[in-house]
């Protein structure tokens, strides 16, 4: 004969309450919440390794030989986008004064080679004005322009090259001293 079983004491029926919820846990079936099947989707992601963009100096900015003026004069050579060089000599510089014989370099932009990743783009900053000197005699350069469009900038080709070049304004003084000047200036090509 099999015995009934009696009622479940406190203790009991809590034991069994517990077991129950720690199993329905366990299953992820707690009363009350529902489950969804989880979702996935693909995304994309994106790199892209440039080559390293440089600048090298090819050729000098060159006023070349000048007479002395009597009075204060400009020489400026100047760059067009399309690299069209002009060279425009005014007030005490004229062209009698500029129209000798150059020796050694001449006249001429300054250019600089540029590297990088194939039609990146650059951005070049000029400087605003510097001073050139022979010992304590000085002259400024300024109004400095590039072969660049607006905003500084230019493209390089389907090779990754493209030539800067770099004009400026030479301010020479009434009487300037005669003798070599010189010194340097400094440009900065931001490669996008």
């Amino acid at each position: 004969m099999q015995q009934q079983p009696g009622p479940l004491t406190r203790s009991a029926a809590m034991s069994q309450k517990t077991t129950l919820l720690m199993a329905a846990a366990l299953a992820g079936i707690l009363p009350g919440q529902a489950h969804a099947a989880p979702a996935q989707a693909s995304g994309f992601t994106q790199a892209n390794v440039v080559i390293p963009g440089s600048i090298v100096p090819i050729d000098i900015l060159r006023f070349g030989q000048i007479i002395q003026p009597t009075s204060a004069g400009t020489l400026t050579i100047a760059v067009a986008s399309d690299g069209t060089v002009t060279i425009t000599p005014a007030g005490g510089v004229t062209a009698a004064s500029i129209g000798i014989l150059q020796t050694g370099l001449g006249r001429g932009a300054g250019m600089f080679e540029l590297t990088g990743t194939p039609n990146r783009q650059t951005t070049t900053t000029l400087p605003t004005s510097i001073t050139i000197s022979n010992g304590a005699q000085t002259m400024t350069v300024n109004n400095f322009s590039a072969n660049t469009n607006g905003g500084g900038k230019l493209k390089l080709d389907a090779t990754g090259h493209a030539q800067l070049l770099v004009g400026a304004r030479l301010n020479v003084g009434a009487n300037q001293v005669p003798g070599n000047y010189s010194g340097t200036y400094t440009i900065t090509v931001a490669f996008q």
